[in-house]
């Protein structure tokens, strides 16, 4: 049995957000990939990142464009 590949798309995501709220959206656990941290783990790792986010990229506030490649693929497993 094969799977047959019957849809396949790639798409870029764009997003805009500043390097702040996309901090504090991780320290608040709204991602699924924060769920397994403590409170105090996602706290702690905020405060550590805030001071080497301004010192890599400088105003976290300002608002940038961020791009996140997505491929997307449907297969048809049926027999046949």
């Amino acid at each position: 049995l094969r799977p047959r590949l019957f849809n396949a798309r790639d798409a870029v995501d764009r997003t805009e957000t500043s390097f702040d709220r996309f901090i504090r959206r991780a320290e608040e656990g709204v991602w699924s990939w924060t769920w397994r941290a403590d409170e105090a783990a996602l706290r702690a790792a905020a405060a550590r990142l805030r001071p080497w986010a301004a010192g890599r990229f400088g105003d976290l506030d300002v608002p940038r464009t961020f791009e996140s490649p997505i491929s997307l693929r449907a297969y048809d497993v049926r027999g046949g």
